[in-house]
């Protein structure tokens, strides 16, 4: 349970990073004109205020939870590692989400469920 706390508040970090940041947006690679390049470029930039988010909040949580619940957080990471990476990181470039998925990640208050259910699961 600890490292999916760290991973849940690292996305929440890495996405007001990545969203805040200025610059965020103009970085890439050189020679990456295409949007499927444009892609990969900012989900590194991601990944990487991900991991050093990962890493120092990974020593400093500490978490004891049951399965259940451990099985309920990892479900709401993955609901928010979609949401995000449909809604923050465009990954609509690379892969289209299916039609029958699209109201539980795509409109805004799926998008505000994904960002408060993980909350929810770790504070109660």
């Amino acid at each position: 349970m600890t490292r999916i706390s760290s991973a849940i508040f690292s996305i929440y970090i890495a996405t007001l990073l990545y969203t805040v940041i200025p610059f965020v947006q103009k970085l890439t690679i050189a020679g990456q004109k295409d949007s499927a390049g444009l892609f990969w470029n900012h989900l590194a930039i991601f990944v990487i205020f991900f991991c050093l988010a990962f890493f120092v909040l990974g020593r400093h949580i500490t978490s004891f939870a049951g399965h259940g619940k451990l099985f309920v957080a990892a479900i709401c990471l993955a609901g928010l590692v979609l949401t995000v990476l449909y809604r923050v990181v465009p990954i609509a470039p690379v892969y289209a989400l299916p039609k029958i998925l699209t109201p539980y990640f795509a409109t805004d208050t799926a998008f505000t469920a994904w960002l408060l259910a993980p909350l929810a699961v770790l504070f109660f």
